[in-house]
């Protein structure tokens, strides 16, 4: 699946093209499409941008706009992200694994494994899901 930036492409962190005038803190995945939102804020607004992206793609077809149940299932399958210059780090929800390794296997599309690493190592199932894929050394 083609990556899709909403903002500022993401690149390989500690990169010669990463440029400090547009560090990125955070981001949003939405596994679903491959979009990446990387707009100023904070996550939820990344959501509703991406939303309020798609009622005005909507529109331009001439379809109604997302009812709310429609965003709110759309914001619970996002998956947050969070940057420094070394690591992009995927910010998982314990009980939705599946969406935070969906966001993995998308992201090394564009960076490369050794810098995508797992918040919330402390949970277990957080780091039960990710030992059982061989993969501790990336929390």
């Amino acid at each position: 699946m083609e990556v899709k930036f909403i903002g500022e492409p993401l690149t390989v962190p500690g990169s010669q093209e990463k440029d400090e005038s547009c560090h990125i803190g955070i981001a949003t995945v939405f596994t679903g499409t491959g979009v990446v939102v990387t707009l100023p804020g904070v996550h939820t607004t990344q959501r509703m941008a991406y939303t309020d992206r798609i009622d005005q793609e909507r529109h331009t077809q001439g379809l109604a706009p997302l009812t709310s149940d429609e965003r709110m299932e759309i914001w619970r399958d996002a998956v947050d992200l969070l940057m420094d210059d070394e690591h992009v780090f995927i910010r998982p929800d314990p009980d939705r694994m599946d969406k935070a390794f969906e966001a993995d296997e998308l992201l090394q599309s564009i960076i490369p494994r050794q810098y995508i690493r797992f918040l919330f190592a402390n949970n277990d199932k957080v780091r039960n899901a990710i030992n059982m894929r061989g993969e501790a050394w990336r929390i």
